[in-house]
């Protein structure tokens, strides 16, 4: 046992060596490479042989397994060498922040020890069937402070399934109870989510759906046969009228037409079959693929919000990578060599992604004002309250059934997914769990205010947009009434807005940017963190300062259309100027925090006050230039047939994307080693999976809702 808690005990002064190294300690770099040259696996896993002797504080089951396994391991029993050759050991590049030795759970996971009549303590004739299950025991290194911060390093151990968390968690205290510098926070097992009700009616309403979706395809299908079949049939009646004498032809014709309404498909025009048809896949999936646009569409639209979206799902590849719950460093495994990376300039793209969040802001704001103001004109102003009563009603029914959807897959069969995959799965279940309690708040559209529960996090932004659209009518009709000061009531909201974030970011000293700590951790300790989200990134009042922005830009295609055609040359080469200015100075005026360089308290508010503004100026430029005429060959890019398909997926893709990132992190039987190559290849692995997803998800919901929507409301 004391050569156990010694080897241990070693392990520890390399962690602790290793992380001080990293945060410039006086701990040199070459104690802590010579304490790893001294540390063999094999001989961690010889002396926990040797220690499994007497664990009186753990339940009699679990003590028998353990007994057996290691008598049978001495024994060289191959099943019993798997269990302990499963578990973590170090990795190279401890120094670079490799401290998580998860080991291999799969490995762990498929091995069943066999003993029959197995002598052990208190029973001598003990027979059993062991099946071994992974564990991860987190683990605080209480002496060690990184970035205000006591780092956490999370260990992968082998036990029997006999062996609750309670008593791996007991095993592992006594065997690090006289290391002060080890605190043993928790253990995590695989198998988390439960077959429970919520599963089954999940199932059943995936179930439900996918059985409209074969039922509509086939009532499709059939009702072409059978139109055919009629065409057939008209020809050949057809063509014996034409050969038979005038009398006879008009007795045939006649009968012909009433054999023509007898055998005339009615099933199309029922109710149900027509609601039945929107599911079918004939009719949504070319539909879905074609690159066809509407008359009057504004084609680089599809574009910036195809390449915004791509944006979002890049940040969040590394956001999530970085904060892996319980805490960072969870799924990298050179979490500390990553700042390499990190502090480069053209870094600043991937760490300032949320302003790709604006971008939707304006994309979103502009659509809504212009072809509201364009309505309007087209019934001088004279808006009956039916139209706002659909007005509202069309966009709760084209959002939220997608989004409830979305809810019900993560609480009844996302859950269980990674189920007997590996022990990082489990605390996932806090997603789950908060949207068990919170999804009537993302169902109304108000999680960004009520924060109890943050289900769906990410969705944060979906009830900002519905909350301005909700408050939108009053601005747009205030623009259509009084074309010369329409504008003010925006511009003021505006304003107040700015005013509100530097107020905020002010009074709590909050970091420039919502990303500054991957720049540079540092960071948290120059300003505070905690709460950024929750107080300044997610709250309407900090928001509609973009979407404002693209409300005015509506306001003024619409009041200006022929502003463009006047326009001198100089004056569009100023303004690509002045764009491309903005737009770098946006993206990358944090770039020095990278050295140390941090914006003092006043600058880092102001930063939050202007930065989210002048981005959605320039993507209003972009959007403006393009439309009339000089965009050139941006224009020509953003407006490219491809967009036209993927850009239908893109609310459906923003919905799921996180889950599909958050599953292939978690079920991962090994950590990221990151690299730019290693992080292209993640990204783009995690968009083409999310964007299959929600090919799925649109042709099961998303486009069968579209359809009935005109079914009953035009």
């Amino acid at each position: 046992m004391k050569t156990f808690q010694s080897i241990v005990f070693l392990s520890v002064c390399i962690l602790t060596s290793a992380i001080a190294y990293s945060n410039r300690a006086a701990t040199s770099d070459e104690t802590a490479i010579t304490l790893l040259a001294e540390l063999k696996p094999q001989v961690l896993i010889g002396n926990l042989i040797d220690g499994l002797v007497d664990w009186s504080n753990v339940s009699s089951l679990c003590n028998k397994d353990l007994e057996v396994v290691a008598q049978l391991f001495k024994n060289q029993s191959t099943p019993a060498q798997k269990i302990y050759d499963a578990w973590g050991k170090p990795n190279p590049g401890v120094i670079q922040g490799a401290i998580n030795w998860l080991g291999r759970s799969a490995e762990c996971l498929h091995t069943r020890v066999v003993c029959d009549h197995c002598n052990v303590t208190n029973d001598e004739d003990y027979s059993t069937v062991i099946n071994a299950e992974q564990r991860m025991i987190q683990i605080t290194l209480t002496n060690v402070l990184v970035y205000d911060m006591h780092p956490q390093s999370f260990y992968g151990a082998c036990f029997p399934k006999s062996c609750s968390n309670s008593d791996v968690l007991t095993i592992f205290g006594i065997l690090l109870a006289d290391i002060e510098s080890l605190d043993v926070v928790e253990v995590y097992s695989e198998d988390s989510g439960k077959y429970d009700f919520v599963f089954g009616f999940a199932v059943f309403v995936f179930s439900a759906l996918s059985l409209a979706v074969f039922v509509g395809t086939c009532l499709d299908y059939y009702i072409e046969y059978e139109k055919e079949n009629s065409a057939v049939y008209n020809l050949l009646v057809n063509e014996e009228v034409s050969n038979g004498s005038a009398q006879n032809g008009d007795a045939l014709n006649s009968t012909t037409e009433q054999d023509h309404q007898k055998r005339k498909p009615r099933l199309e025009k029922l109710m149900v079959s027509r609601m039945l048809l929107s599911f079918s896949l004939n009719r949504n999936v070319p539909k879905l693929l074609s690159m066809k646009s509407s008359e009057g569409s504004i084609l680089c639209l599809n574009g910036i919000r195809v390449l915004s979206l791509g944006w979002v799902i890049l940040g969040h590849t590394i956001y999530y990578l970085l904060q892996g719950y319980p805490n960072v460093m969870l799924y990298w495994n050179n979490y500390y060599y990553s700042y390499y990376y990190f502090d480069k300039f053209l870094f600043q793209i991937c760490s300032n992604a949320t302003l790709s969040v604006d971008s939707f802001f304006v994309l979103s704001a502009f659509l809504l004002t212009y072809l509201t103001l364009k309505k309007m004109e087209t019934v001088a102003g004279r808006i009956r309250p039916k139209f706002w009563i659909l007005f509202y009603v069309r966009r709760y029914v084209r959002l939220t059934p997608a989004l409830a959807l979305v809810i019900l897959f993560t609480v009844g069969i996302w859950k269980v997914l990674g189920n007997n995959t590996v022990p990082r799965w489990q605390p996932m279940q806090d997603q789950v769990n908060d949207c068990a309690g919170g999804w009537w708040a993302n169902l109304l559209y108000i999680n960004n205010l009520y924060t109890n529960y943050e289900c769906l996090g990410w969705t944060w932004y979906l009830a900002n947009d519905f909350q301005f659209f909700a408050i939108s009518p009053g601005l747009i009709v205030f623009m259509y009434k009084y074309p010369k000061l329409g504008y003010i009531p925006t511009v003021v909201l505006i304003v107040l807005s700015c005013i509100a974030n530097f107020v905020v970011s002010w009074v709590n000293n909050f970091a420039p940017g919502s990303t500054s700590q991957l720049s540079n951790p540092e960071a948290g300790i120059v300003y505070k963190v905690d709460g950024l989200f929750d107080q300044l990134y997610v709250r309407p009042w900090n928001r509609f300062c973009s979407y404002g922005i693209g409300m005015l830009l509506g306001l003024l295609q619409f009041r200006m259309p022929s502003l463009g055609a006047s326009a001198r040359k100089w004056h569009i080469a100023l303004g690509w100027l002045l764009y491309a200015a903005i737009a770098t100075t946006t993206l990358f005026g944090l770039f020095g925090i990278t050295n140390d360089n941090f914006p003092s308290k006043f600058m880092a508010a102001l930063y939050n006050s202007l930065s989210r503004v002048s981005w959605s100026i320039t993507v209003s430029w972009v959007i403006w230039a393009c439309m009339n005429g000089y965009g050139s060959f941006i224009n020509s890019f953003l407006s490219l047939d491809i967009w036209i398909p993927i850009g239908r997926l893109t609310y459906m893709c923003y919905l799921i994307h996180i889950l599909v990132i958050q599953f292939i992190y978690s079920t991962a039987d090994t950590t990221f080693n990151y690299t730019s190559i290693s992080l292209s290849v993640q990204f783009v692995a995690n968009m083409v999976l999310a964007y299959a997803f929600s090919f799925v998800f649109v042709l099961i919901l998303e486009s069968p809702i579209l359809g009935i929507e005109k079914i009953l409301i035009g």
